[in-house]
């Protein structure tokens, strides 16, 4: 869990945001909780929790699914006073209403890109074949069809790497054990009951890059699922004799035991990253593999009314502060896009520009029969360029001239252009 939290802090993506404000908002249903056990009406924390569960759906689409599962535990819990639960429903729904009338304003659909994202997670893997595929007849091109067989897919890739998702923490991966166990505080039981539900909601959408996916979420429950997790271990530890003397160290060993292996990865990892931290502060590369000292080469060698096609389009429009594309599933769907973007505009399409996203994949499952595979003839031309072998005569688009950004042969990055590349 250590390391899983640690990783995301480093990457940019919204999960440690989303771990606050899903927090937030569980302490919030705590306090209505307690204060329903005490037959009081809790209007004020619900409508509280409600808010950051809201905020939830803002901070990626995927929280929509652990919303509108909050949104029906609230209905279970408080359903004899039905205000309660249509009071959190309209609240949570007036905080990201805004966004949804914009979406619809901008793309014709309420959840706007955030439909495709959700319809992407669905995909076999991490090419993100909705988002890149331009051609018809394909799963890909109807994320509608196939739901049956795109769910199973899901919940597969779920349960298969669940320990790895959620970090490897002990505590987390025994909370669904603490399921059959009828803990003495009511607030608890429902408290339970209520982060399997969202945990479910979150588990209808796919992490086809798993543990560092954009959709990864599992984060959000592993603090609390932990807790949950080490009370039913310490339940079944107190029953072994050695525990039974309460001035044993044998007592409070199971905790000890699950946090050190819980906190392995990081520990086993920190003296090298340490070491390479002080030796090479100012060129380390964490993921994801965005280079913002090579990007910002991208925006000195384009302009503002050029398209740069790239693997992180996302990360070129941030850093290099440039319009992006992400590059099609072909060099020939390329083809058809630039012809489009120079027809409107002369040397309207700048180049394209691969970080080890792409270029950093084994050569057999990735390069050659991987997701970018039809791209293999790009991505090989900048690593064969030191052995002398050309392939730029056959490049798409006629992007012959490439140059290399990045200080390590690991961490590489290039940008390849139909036209000569400025010197500075």
């Amino acid at each position: 869990m250590c390391e899983m939290m640690w990783r995301f802090t480093q990457s940019g993506l919204p999960q440690m945001l989303g771990l606050s404000i899903f927090m937030a908002g569980l302490c919030f249903l705590v306090r209505a909780l307690k204060l329903w056990r005490l037959a009081r009406i809790p209007l004020l924390p619900l409508a509280s929790s409600a808010v950051f569960f809201g905020l939830l759906v803002l901070v990626s689409p995927i929280g929509l699914g652990v919303s509108l599962a909050a949104a029906f535990f609230v209905f279970l819990v408080f359903k004899k006073k039905v205000l309660l639960p249509i009071v959190f429903a309209v609240v949570m729904t007036t905080v990201f209403t805004p966004w949804m009338l914009q979406n619809a304003a901008e793309t014709g659909s309420v959840l706007g890109i955030g439909a495709v994202e959700i319809q992407d997670s669905w995909g076999k893997s991490a090419g993100s074949p909705i988002m890149r595929n331009f051609e018809r007849g394909t799963e890909a091109a109807f994320p509608r069809f196939f739901l049956f067989k795109k769910m199973g897919r899901v919940l597969e890739q779920h349960f298969s790497n669940f320990w790895l998702l959620i970090g490897g923490s002990v505590g987390a991966g025994l909370f669904w054990l603490s399921m059959l166990h009828p803990f003495r505080n009511p607030e608890a039981i429902q408290l339970r009951n209520g982060l399997a539900m969202m945990w479910a909601g979150a588990m209808l959408f796919g992490t086809p890059d798993l543990l560092m996916d954009a959709n990864q979420v599992h984060l959000w429950f592993v603090p609390l699922a932990t807790t949950f997790g080490f009370a039913i271990l310490t339940v079944f530890w107190a029953r072994l004799p050695i525990a039974q003397n309460r001035w044993s160290m044998w007592k409070w060993a199971h905790l000890a035991a699950a946090a050190v292996i819980t906190g392995l990865p990081m520990l086993v990892n920190m003296p090298g990253r340490a070491t390479l931290g002080f030796n090479l502060s100012n060129r380390i590369v964490n993921w994801p593999p965005y280079d913002p000292a090579a990007i910002t080469f991208v925006k000195k060698w384009t302009t503002d009314d050029q398209v740069v096609f790239s693997d992180v389009p996302w990360a070129v429009a941030w850093y290099a502060d440039r319009s992006s594309v992400w590059i099609p599933e072909t060099p020939k769907q390329l083809e058809a896009i630039a012809e489009q973007i120079e027809n409107q505009t002369p040397e309207g399409v700048a180049g394209v520009f691969l970080t080890p996203q792409t270029l950093d994949q084994p050569l057999a499952s990735g390069v050659i029969s991987g997701d970018y595979a039809p791209w293999n003839r790009i991505l090989l031309a900048g690593p064969l360029t030191s052995v002398d072998i050309n392939m730029y005569d056959r490049m798409p688009s006629a992007m012959q001239y490439g140059k290399r950004l990045s200080a390590s042969k690991n961490q590489e990055s290039w940008f390849f252009s139909p036209r000569p590349i400025s010197k500075k």
